[in-house]
C-alpha cells in the first residue's frame, strides 16, 4: 500500500538522520557514456516522479531519449534521419507521454516527436525550404494535450511560435527585430502561451503572451546585457516567473511579475554563473533554479526559502554543468540532467529523497542498545527512522557491521507498523549476537527510486565492544571400521551446529554425513555405509573424517579422525 509516511526501521536497530530541511545529499550519475552526448538536454518529471530526458548525440547526429520508470534507465534513439536533435526540448502530456521539439540541422527545419505508447511519431513542424529555422526550441503541452513550440528563425532573426491544431501545425511570428534566441515557453490554464526571450538588438529580456489572437510583449529587464538562457514558469494564478543570465555581470537573475510590474533580483554573482538556467516552482510558488557555473564548470542549484536564496552544488569536479534542465518531483525534490564537457557524457543528479535519522526513544539515541556486551550472550538491538518524500517504504533496510575495516555482518531490519496508518512513520528494528571483537556500524536503506537514503545514521559509528563469552565448543572424533563402512563417534563440549564430511587422503569430498546439523553437548554416533554422495561404492583405502563445530556466538572448532575402508 502506498502512503506518504516516515518509516521507523528496527532490527531492534533504529536509524536517525538529517531531515529534508537539511542540505541536500546529491547523487550524480552518468546516464549515457556512448559517444559525445549531453550538449543539449531537456528533462520533465511524470506523475509518478519518474524522470524523462531528451538529449542530443553529437557523435551520430541523433535525437535520443532516456526514462527511468523505477530504478533502471532505459535509453533509446528517437530520430536518426540526418543530423537531428540539437536544441531539443521535452514536455509530458496528461498521459505522461513525451513530446519533443528539436532542430533538424540537415534540412534546417523544426521537428516534433511524440510517443504514442508503442512508437514515436515524427513530423516536420516548419520547413521553409531555403531558410534556416527551428533553432533554440522550447515546448510546452497544455491541459488539452496540445503542444506549443517557440523557436528562433535564423534567416529572419525573429521569434516564431507553432501550435498543433489537431490536423496540422499553425505557425506565426511573435516579435520583430533580432529577437527570439534563448526562448522558453509555458501555457496557462486558459490555454494562453507565455514566452520569455532575448532581444539581441537591445541586449534585454522580453516577455510575450497571446491575447485576443494577437501577440503582446513587454520589457522585463534592460540593465546591461541581460536575457540569455531564459527559463519561464507560471505560478498558481498564471503569472510568469523567469530565470536568466546577466552576461555583463556574469550573474544569475530572477524576475517575477505581480500583475502590473516586474520585480528583478540577482540570485548569484559569486563568479560567472547563469549561462544556462532552468526554473521550476514548488507548490508554494517558491522558485528553484538549476544553472551552470562557467568559472568552476559546476552545476549549481538555488532555491528560495521565502527570505533568502540557498545555493549549493549538485555536482562539482571537471566541467559538468552544461545545458542543465531541472524539474521538481514529489515533495519538490529537484531532478537535474546536464552535460559533462570533459567526459562528453550525459549526467543526471537528484537528492536521495529518502532520509534516515535516529529515534528519540530512550536508549536508542545512537541507534543501538547496548553498545557493549558478552559474546554469544548479549543481543544487540538497533533502531532508526526512515523518511521518504515520495511516500514509499524502504527497500532492503540493513545495519552493516565492520570489524578492523572489513565488513563482518549484515543485519536485516524489519519495518514495524509503529504509527497509525503510517501517517507519521514506520519503525525499523533488528538485532544480533556477535563474536568477541570491536565493531563499527552504519545503517543503509534504499528508496524505491533506487537511490540510497541519506542522513546521519548512514555514517559509520561505534565502537560496539564484545568481550569473550563461552569458549568455542571442543570437538573430538573417532571412527571404527564396520562391515563395508565405519561408525563415527563425535564428542562436543557444548551445543553446536556441526558439519561432518568424509574426505580422501587428497582432501577431496567423498561423502557428507551431516550438514549444519544442530547437536547437543555429549556423544553422537553417525554411520558411514562406505558409499559416496553419488551412491557409488568408495574404493578401499584410508579416509579422513572431518568435524567442524560452530557455537551460538560463531566460535568454531575442528577435529579430524582417520579410518580405513576395506575391499
Amino acid at each position: 500500500m502506498r502512503a506518504r509516511r516516515v518509516a521507523l526501521l528496527s532490527l531492534t536497530t533504529l536509524i536517525a538522520g538529517a531531515g529534508p530541511g537539511s542540505a541536500l545529499i546529491w547523487h550524480p550519475e552518468p546516464l549515457d557514456r556512448t559517444g559525445i552526448v549531453g550538449q543539449f538536454t531537456s528533462l520533465d518529471v511524470d506523475s509518478t516522479s519518474a524522470p524523462h530526458i531528451a538529449y542530443y548525440d553529437a557523435t551520430n547526429g541523433d535525437l535520443k531519449y532516456a526514462v527511468r520508470p523505477k530504478s533502471m534507465w532505459r535509453l533509446s534513439t528517437v530520430d536518426a534521419a540526418g543530423d537531428v536533435g540539437r536544441w531539443c526540448s521535452l514536455a509530458l502530456d496528461s498521459a505522461d507521454r513525451p513530446h519533443i521539439s528539436y532542430y533538424d540541422a540537415t534540412n534546417q527545419a523544426l521537428k516534433h516527436a511524440r510517443w504514442t505508447g508503442s512508437a514515436w511519431v515524427i513530423e516536420t513542424v516548419d520547413d521553409d525550404g531555403s531558410d534556416d529555422l527551428g533553432q533554440q526550441t522550447a515546448i510546452a503541452v497544455d491541459r488539452l494535450d496540445v503542444p506549443h513550440i517557440s523557436y528562433y528563425h535564423v534567416t529572419d532573426a525573429r521569434l516564431y511560435y507553432a501550435r498543433w491544431t489537431g490536423s496540422g501545425w499553425d505557425t506565426d511570428r511573435v516579435d520583430s527585430g533580432d529577437v527570439g534566441q534563448h526562448s522558453s515557453i509555458a501555457v496557462d490554464a486558459n490555454l494562453v502561451p507565455h514566452i520569455s526571450y532575448y532581444d539581441a538588438d537591445d541586449a534585454e529580456l522580453l516577455y510575450a503572451w497571446k491575447s485576443g489572437g494577437l501577440w503582446r510583449n513587454m520589457q522585463v529587464d534592460s540593465t546591461g546585457d541581460v536575457g540569455r538562457y531564459t527559463s519561464i514558469a507560471l505560478d498558481s494564478v498564471g503569472r510568469p516567473r523567469i530565470s536568466y543570465y546577466d552576461a555583463g555581470g556574469g550573474a544569475l537573475k530572477y524576475a517575477a511579475y505581480n500583475g502590473s510590474t516586474w520585480a528583478t533580483q540577482t540570485v548569484d554573482n559569486a563568479a560567472d554563473v547563469g549561462a544556462g538556467t532552468s526554473l521550476d516552482l514548488d507548490t508554494s510558488n517558491r522558485p528553484h533554479i538549476a544553472y551552470y557555473d562557467v568559472t568552476s564548470g559546476d552545476v549549481l542549484y538555488a532555491r528560495w526559502d521565502g527570505a533568502a536564496w540557498g545555493i549549493e552544488a549538485a555536482e562539482t569536479g571537471g566541467n559538468v554543468g552544461v545545458s542543465p534542465s531541472m524539474r521538481l518531483g514529489f515533495s519538490s525534490l529537484p531532478y537535474l540532467s546536464y552535460g559533462d564537457v570533459g567526459k562528453k557524457d550525459l549526467r543526471f543528479s537528484t537528492p536521495s529523497g529518502a532520509w534516515l535519522f535516529y529515534t528519540a526513544q530512550q536508549g536508542y539515541e545512537d541507534g543501538l542498545t547496548p553498545n557493549q556486551g558478552t559474546a554469544s550472550q548479549t543481543y544487540f538491538k538497533f533502531r532508526a527512522i526512515y523518511q521518504d518524500a515520495a511516500g514509499w517504504g524502504p527497500t532492503n533496510p540493513v545495519v552493516i557491521l565492520a570489524k578492523d575495516g572489513v565488513q563482518a555482518r549484515v543485519v536485516q531490519l524489519q519495518v514495524v507498523d509503529a504509527f497509525p496508518n503510517f501517517s507519521l512513520g514506520a519503525e525499523l528494528r533488528g538485532g544480533t549476537k556477535l563474536p568477541a571483537g570491536e565493531y563499527q556500524y552504519r545503517f543503509r536503506a534504499r528508496a524505491q527510486s533506487g537511490l540510497y537514503a541519506g542522513g546521519g545514521p548512514t555514517k559509520e559509528r561505534g565502537p560496539i565492544r564484545v568481550t569473550d563469552g563461552a569458549a568455542a565448543p571442543a570437538a573430538t572424533v573417532a571412527a571404527v571400521p564396520t562391515a563395508g563402512g565405519a561408525q563415527v563417534v563425535l564428542s562436543l563440549s557444548s551445543a553446536a551446529t556441526v558439519d561432518v564430511t568424509v574426505l580422501n587422503v587428497a582432501g577431496r569430498l567423498v561423502r557428507t554425513l551431516a550438514s549444519r546439523r544442530p547437536l547437543a553437548a555429549g556423544l553422537t554416533t553417525l554411520l558411514w555405509t562406505g558409499t559416496t554422495d553419488a551412491g557409488l561404492r568408495a574404493p578401499a583405502g584410508a579416509y579422513l573424517i572431518v568435524v567442524e563445530a560452530r557455537g551460538e556466538d560463531g566460535a568454531r572448532s575442528r577435529a579430524v579422525g582417520r579410518v580405513g575402508l576395506g575391499p
